[in-house]
């Protein structure tokens, strides 16, 4: 023989299941034969296959232009190493995954820690969904977001999960339809992640070093539904005043931040501009401009306020260090030099 092949000729003498709607468009028929001949030892002990449970036979190798093939589940359970096929992929895994992860791997209930938690609530600027349950031996590791897109991601050991404000679906990158054991459609992407939405939510989920099966990422994102952690940013803005200091002592404008959840915020702006100075308040040149309260969704990291009459056209944007950039887009209609673009900090 020119070789002992550790390998089968199907899917299913690997792991006992069932090629035949594999086999119309992916498997080749060949001619073989049982080798009853062959005889096995392992680490110096006799051993030879098991009998197969479906067909109450001993599972026999077989000999194929040379080659012997064993079923190759029966003798990794003799080399007492995990094996298991991930369908989905069309791919076998023999041995121990990542970090001691596999397909085989049960999905457990989870819990946080609250650093973790406070660590997702300063990065999250809108309700962060957090999965009740990961696989056994994952890990939170960090939270992260992307200022162009303002989404943000949670990052464990064996999982990436991003969230973002909008849901949308391009038809032609979807690879299969699935539905998550609470009931939710969820759709597999040509580029590896499951995609879904969670209210107003877009959430993908990803195994970044592959020792995931989609089984368990699909039951992870169900857990989402089961207990549902919901971690939101509101403390350190909300109720808070936050300043900007012009050029001078006359110059000055202050947001006033009312109310702050996880998808709106109400705020109050006023701003007064002295042009000249002590002589220009002499002379009654001063400009303000003032904007009620006004509740404007939150996109993202930012909120943003626009009117037509008269033409404020403001970005609000939260930052991580409990400050306030606001831009102004083309005319703030406060009045003449009066700016509220610049970083707005806490009032003392």
């Amino acid at each position: 023989m020119k070789s002992v092949a550790l390998a089968a000729l199907t899917c299913g003498m690997i792991l006992g299941g069932t090629a035949a709607a594999y086999a119309a468009s992916n498997l080749e028929e060949i001619k073989a034969y049982l080798n009853h001949t062959i005889t096995f030892e392992i680490n110096g002990k006799a051993w030879q296959p098991p009998v197969d449970p479906d067909t109450d036979q001993a599972l026999v190798p077989i000999t194929y232009q040379g080659s012997t093939y064993v079923p190759l589940r029966a003798l990794a359970n003799a080399l007492d190493q995990p094996v298991d096929y991930d369908d989905a992929n069309k791919k076998v895994w023999i041995g121990q995954m990542i970090d001691g992860v596999s397909h085989e791997s049960p999905v457990v209930s989870f819990s946080y820690t609250d650093d973790q938690l406070k660590d997702i609530q300063k990065t999250f600027w809108f309700t962060a969904n957090l999965p009740a349950k990961l696989v056994k031996g994952d890990a939170f590791l960090e939270a992260g977001y992307d200022d162009v897109d303002g989404g943000c991601w949670l990052k464990y050991k064996h999982l990436t999960i991003g969230q973002g404000r909008s849901y949308y679906l391009i038809p032609d990158d979807v690879e299969q339809n699935v539905t998550l054991a609470n009931g939710t459609k969820a759709y597999w992407m040509k580029d590896g992640n499951l995609s879904f939405p969670f209210g107003d939510v877009n959430i993908t989920m990803k195994s970044e070093d592959l020792s995931l099966s989609h089984k368990q990422i699909e039951e992870i994102a169900a857990s989402m539904y089961e207990s549902p952690l919901k971690v939101v940013d509101a403390s350190q803005f909300a109720g808070r005043t936050f300043t900007k200091q012009g050029s001078d002592k006359y110059d000055t404008s202050t947001i006033q931040i009312k109310k702050m959840d996880a998808d709106s915020v109400t705020f109050s702006v006023m701003a007064t501009h002295a042009v000249g100075g002590d002589a220009g308040i002499q002379n009654g040149n001063v400009h303000t401009g003032t904007i009620d309260d006004t509740t404007v969704k939150i996109f993202g990291r930012n909120a943003e306020y626009s009117t037509e009459s008269p033409a404020y056209d403001l970005i609000f944007e939260f930052n991580h260090d409990g400050t306030i950039q606001v831009t102004e887009q083309g005319e703030s209609g406060f009045g003449q030099g009066v700016q509220l673009s610049g970083l707005y900090t806490p009032s003392k």
